[in-house]
């Protein structure tokens, strides 16, 4: 049998709470316990001496059909009226069980607590809301409490990784911040703009690799370092020392709390195995490898390619921006692609010179000495939004 603390009660006549579970009558008004006490557990409890222990009845408490007092097991008569125990007589189970199966009836036909005329039952749900919300609060606080410091031994155990973690967030808002698109307001004093147009010339060029592509015309081929390869060399035989664990027994652990329905609570046990650790050398294998090198044939060949050769330009400070004229090109040149930019240059709100880069079609739109509204990127070209 498990060892026994004193439970608690609220008397449900004049209010007065936590009363200890060995008491029978209230301390403040007197009124014996009766079928409508709820006993709860005291998580802070000490537990009764081993004298006291041995003489508490461990069956629940049993209810006097006339008087409504609970009674200890041991009694054969009631100690409030003098009534005889009898077969009729409900234990404290019982009773509650009858009387929570009252009330749920008394809710389905009443859909409305006012309709229900007994004031113990509304006395009870009080009773029992005040023991459960009790019990709720401690676990939550407790159950805070072990999160709490958990979480302040990870921080302690892990402070390199913390403030690593820390740093990477930083960095993200920080490249994150940059990236977004900022508004700016120019008032334009100049333009620019250049344009380029890019030649690709057809030509015969000299490379190597490991492979020989199919339009190539090898030259010669020559047997080259490549790299390494892991190959197995030997097993080594070797010994080290292991931590193991063995059961050396067990031990009873608490792992809850029974009701015994006369005020008192008796510990529910399990047997918990318990284990030791202990060394242990043990010989195992270990393979051991090395890097051989590894030659492959290389090929060397010429091979035509389109490669850039030159550009034609243009540029100026004006609204008037052209293209290169492109002399008329051989067979063996092209034009690879062309590219332009174009910006506007000014004084922003904060009296600073800024070169801004526009898309052509805003650009081509806007006038020296206007004020315009860019939503202007960290990356490509600005957009005029107002």
């Amino acid at each position: 049998m498990g060892k026994i603390k004193e439970g608690l009660w609220d008397c449900s006549y004049c209010g007065t709470r936590r009363i200890g579970g060995s008491k029978r009558e209230c301390p403040n008004c007197g009124r014996t316990r009766g079928a409508d006490t709820e006993f709860y557990f005291n998580e802070d409890a000490e537990y009764v001496s081993e004298e006291v222990e041995r003489i508490i009845n461990r069956n629940p408490d049993w209810v006097c059909q006339f008087c409504n007092s609970l009674n200890s097991d041991s009694d054969i008569y009631c100690k409030s009226c003098g009534s005889m125990r009898t077969s009729d007589n409900l234990d404290y189970f019982s009773s509650k069980e009858k009387n929570d199966k009252y009330h749920i009836n008394a809710f389905e036909e009443n859909n409305d607590l006012e309709d229900i005329d007994d004031e113990d039952f509304i006395e009870n749900l009080y009773c029992k809301s005040l023991t459960s919300n009790e019990s709720m609060d401690n676990n939550l606080i407790n159950g805070f409490k072990e999160k709490l410091n958990s979480f302040a031994d990870m921080l302690a155990n892990n402070s390199t990784v913390v403030l690593s973690v820390i740093v990477i967030l930083f960095l993200i808002l920080g490249i994150t911040y940059l990236l977004i698109p900022k508004n700016e307001i120019l008032t334009i004093q100049s333009f620019s703009w250049n344009r380029e147009i890019c030649i690709e010339k057809y030509q015969t060029v000299s490379e190597s690799s490991w492979y020989l592509p199919a339009d190539a015309r090898l030259k010669y081929t020559r047997n080259e370092y490549y790299g390494t390869e892991r190959v197995l060399d030997h097993v080594e035989t070797k010994t080290r020392t292991v931590t193991k664990s063995r059961l050396v027994g067990h031990e009873e652990v608490v792992v809850g709390h029974r009701d015994l329905g006369n005020g008192y609570f008796e510990d529910i046990t399990s047997s918990k195995p318990i284990y030791q650790d202990y060394q242990e050398t043990e010989t195992y294998t270990e393979n051991v490898y090395r890097d051989d090198p590894v030659y492959r044939t290389k090929y060397y060949y010429d091979i035509d390619k389109w490669i850039y050769d030159r550009s034609y330009k243009s540029s100026g400070n004006d609204h008037n921006p052209y293209w290169a004229e492109v002399p008329t090109l051989p067979s063996n040149e092209r034009i690879s692609g062309k590219d332009e930019r174009y910006f506007i240059e000014g004084i922003n709100k904060k009296e600073k010179q800024r070169k801004i880069g526009l898309e052509y079609g805003d650009w081509i739109e806007v006038e020296i000495g206007q004020t315009v509204k860019l939503k202007v990127p960290a990356l490509g070209n600005a957009k005029v939004i107002e």
